[in-house]
This record gives C-alpha cells, sequence and structure tokens, in this order.
C-alpha cells in the first residue's frame, strides 16, 4: 500500500501522464485539421469538431472488455506495416520523385538514364525481395547476390544512357535528389562554404542509404511480417480478430493514399525551394553587408 506522499506523488505523475496525452492528441489533431481547411477553406472549428467526433467513434471500441485485445493488434499493425508503408513512402518521395522531373527535362540523354535506372530497379527489388522472403527461406544469399547483380547492372544501364562523364552521371542520374539533400546537411558544418574530405563520405553513405538501401530493407521487413502474419496469426488471435484489427490497418493506408490523388491543382507556393540550400551563405552576406 502507498503511503500518502507516495499516493500524492502518483497523483501527480498521473495527471502529468494525462496532459502529455492531451498534447500528443491535439498535435495529431491540429495537423488533420489544418490539411484539410487549406483544402476545402472550410472553418477551423468545423473541422476540428468533426475530427475530433470522428476520433471518439473510433476510440470506443477501444474501452470494450477487448479494448486491450484490440489496442495491441492496432499496435501490431502500426508497428510492422503502416511505420514501415510511411518509410518507404518517405524515400520514394525524396530519393525518386524529387527533382525527376526538372532532371529529365535538362536533356533526352537526362531523362533516358533516369528511366534506365528507375525500371530496373523497381522491378528487380520488389521482386527478388519477393522471392527471397517466400522462396527462398533456406537459401536467401543466392536470392540477395542476384538483386545486388540486378542493381549493378541498372546502373551500368543507367550510366551508358546518359553519355556522361561519371562526375556528372554521379550526380545529376545516381544522386538525382538527395545528393542536393545530403549537401544541405553538410554544408551547415562549414560557415565560409568550403568543403571538407568527409563531407563526400557522409554524402554518399546518406544519399545511398535513403535512395537504394533503405527502400530494401523496408520492403524485405514488410514481406517477413506478412509472412509471419499468414503461417502464424500474431498472438495466436482467431482470422476473425486479425481482420478486425486489420481494418485500422486500412483505413490508415486510405488515409495516407487518398489525399495523394484529391488536389486538382498545383499548390500555391511563391518561396523559392532553393534559397533553403543557400540560407547560410545568403545569412553571411548580409551580415557582412
Amino acid at each position: 500500500m502507498l503511503d500518502e506522499p507516495g499516493k500524492a506523488w502518483l497523483g501527480v505523475l498521473m495527471f502529468l501522464l494525462f496532459v502529455a496525452g492531451i498534447d500528443s492528441a491535439f498535435s495529431y489533431l491540429e495537423s488533420i485539421v489544418t490539411n484539410i481547411c487549406d483544402i476545402y477553406k472550410t472553418p477551423r472549428w468545423k473541422v476540428a469538431l468533426w475530427v475530433t467526433v470522428a476520433g471518439i467513434i473510433f476510440s470506443i471500441p477501444f474501452t470494450s472488455n477487448a479494448g486491450w485485445l484490440l489496442l495491441d493488434l492496432v499496435d501490431h499493425f502500426i508497428s510492422d506495416y503502416i511505420i514501415l508503408i510511411v518509410g518507404l513512402g518517405q524515400c520514394i518521395s525524396v530519393g525518386w520523385l524529387w527533382e525527376y522531373e526538372s532532371t529529365a527535362v535538362c536533356s533526352p540523354q537526362h531523362r533516358s538514364a533516369l528511366k534506365a535506372m528507375v525500371y530496373n530497379y523497381w522491378i528487380a527489388v520488389p521482386v527478388m525481395t519477393y522471392v527471397c522472403v517466400f522462396a527462398l527461406e533456406g537459401n536467401r544469399t543466392w536470392g540477395v547476390l542476384v538483386m545486388v547483380q540486378q542493381i549493378i547492372q541498372a546502373l551500368i544501364i543507367s550510366y551508358c544512357k546518359s553519355g556522361m562523364r561519371f562526375r556528372s552521371w554521379y550526380h545529376e542520374i545516381l544522386l538525382c535528389g538527395v545528393d542536393k539533400l545530403s549537401m544541405s546537411i553538410t554544408s551547415l558544418s562549414n560557415k565560409d562554404g568550403s568543403r571538407s574530405k568527409w563531407m563526400f563520405v557522409f554524402e554518399f553513405w546518406f544519399a545511398v542509404m535513403i535512395k537504394f538501401f533503405i527502400p530494401i530493407m523496408m520492403m524485405w521487413m514488410f514481406m517477413v511480417n506478412v509472412k509471419a502474419d499468414l503461417k502464424d496469426p500474431y498472438g495466436g488471435n482467431s482470422n476473425e480478430i486479425m481482420f478486425i484489427g486489420s481494418l485500422y490497418l486500412f483505413i490508415g493506408v486510405l488515409i495516407l493514399i487518398i489525399p495523394l490523388f484529391s488536389c486538382g491543382y498545383p499548390e500555391t507556393y511563391s518561396h523559392d525551394v532553393n534559397l533553403e540550400f543557400i540560407a547560410d551563405q545568403v545569412y553571411s552576406d548580409a551580415l557582412q553587408k
């Protein structure tokens, strides 16, 4: 049994946890409300009201006697699937979509080299990842070697189609998008704009991880989780219980996918994104003046 001081501190702890929960819920709520208000120009209080009501409705099952089981299942699906999907989507957005069009219009060789790399990588990697996980369980080394060989082949084809010098192909095609992002990170180290030897190593490591390695790991982990759930349902639950828990997974996926295709007009964004990559230099020049 807790003594009186112990009960008091327990009460303080519970209150702080409650406040922390309210703060987290507010941040989740505000991100959704802000996006809906920006798209549909609806008064904020109306959007907040309907989003809150929807959240209450979806949360009611967690207050039932089976709430803890449902929470465990939803946590399983979010941790094993949703987070991997979001991470994979971020890598694709930064490593493969950002600056793709602006680079492709530079010349027919740029477009041809980019297409060769994209098609060969995104056909070979998902297929070989699936084969390694589901068909080569006892001999995955050979599958991984074949995958590496196909990725190298994709890069060689891209380089040959570009007709560029290796240095130009490396920065403009191989690391399209992620090269500028990695440089924007390393540029923060030297305020005078000079380059250090370690920067090239970090930029190469960062860019290759984001663009090539992490997507493979995300897809591999996703397929391993799918195979495990198909073979032995999580927690030994029945298929009906797994189905109910997976509904939150599908709802989460829809929330991620639907907005990608719901906007039919270009976003009015007057800020020059390139300024972010020279912001420190601009600030330094302004101080000198």
